[in-house]
């Protein structure tokens, strides 16, 4: 833990943006050429076409790309529903070592609220989560950041696909983005965590026995004195942490196999957030 976090401590972000990066909309039909040229200006890509799921047949589907806050505004106005968001953290350095060093962090430390499969990645990119309905995360270290252009910038985006998923981010219209609390999200999604591998062999012990112990369990071979607890907690940890899609041991993958419990210790990562 103490190397994570040591390591996390050491990361100094020269700049931290927050910003809707993807917004996917149902209309009952299509903008005006004034309407989506204007929705356009005030974003960085804006296109409409006709949804083709014979559920919402006749509807208009837009599709816009970091709109600003004029773009929500004229969107709020409309008849709408959101099918679709992306909000994203930009954390851009003057070292370029610092986001490859706080991707490798993401990798081994995220733990996500949910599961349903393990992290995997594609090309660079790391996907927390399948591409269907619900929430999954995705986070990169090798492109510039898309709003000031740093060239180095660890991205990560919260993506959410159907309404539901949308809802539940505290979004129902365009108009909610325009006071939506960015640091706050991010605040409860960002969660990095350690596993304390003396509490963790101890918890294990305690459930196996039924026992409430509170003090670790040390032992003496000859001169040496040994972590009986921590042994035990590390063994665990190597046998339910690995992530074959990563080829990484991962706190994720061990909360997946093994469980919660009072051994995950979380990391501090206020100096990501804005």
């Amino acid at each position: 833990m103490m190397t994570a976090q040591l390591v996390l401590d050491s990361l100094r972000p020269r700049q931290k943006t927050t910003y809707v990066d993807k917004l996917g909309l149902h209309l009952p039909g299509r903008l005006s050429e004034q309407q989506l040229n204007f929705v356009r200006v005030q974003s960085s890509f804006a296109e409409q076409f006709l949804d083709l799921d014979r559920r919402r047949r006749g509807k208009v589907l837009l599709t816009v790309v970091r709109p600003l806050p004029a773009a929500l505004k004229i969107l709020s106005q409309l008849p709408h529903s959101i099918s679709y968001l992306e909000v994203a953290l930009d954390v851009s350095f003057d070292d370029p070592d610092h986001p490859p060093k706080l991707h490798a962090l993401f990798k081994e430390h995220f733990v996500q609220g949910w599961h349903s499969r393990q992290t995997g990645q594609d090309n660079g990119t790391t996907y927390t989560g399948p591409r269907m309905p619900g929430r999954w995360f995705t986070a990169y270290s090798d492109e510039p950041d898309r709003n000031q252009g740093h060239q180095d910038c660890f991205h990560i985006e919260a993506r959410h696909t159907g309404a539901r998923a949308v809802s539940r981010a505290g979004v129902s219209s365009a108009g909610d983005l325009l006071t939506f609390d960015h640091v706050a999200f991010w605040q409860s999604n960002l969660q990095l965590f350690c596993v304390n591998l003396d509490r963790l062999g101890r918890f294990h012990e305690n459930r196996r026995l039924r026992r409430k112990r509170h003090r670790s369990r040390i032992e003496k071979s000859g001169r040496l004195r040994y972590n009986v607890d921590r042994s035990v907690g590390a063994v665990l940890f190597r046998n339910h942490s690995y992530n074959p899609f990563l080829d990484l041991f991962t706190v994720d993958a061990f909360v997946q196999s093994y469980g919660r419990g009072p051994f995950l210790a979380k990391l501090d990562a206020t100096n990501l957030l804005p």
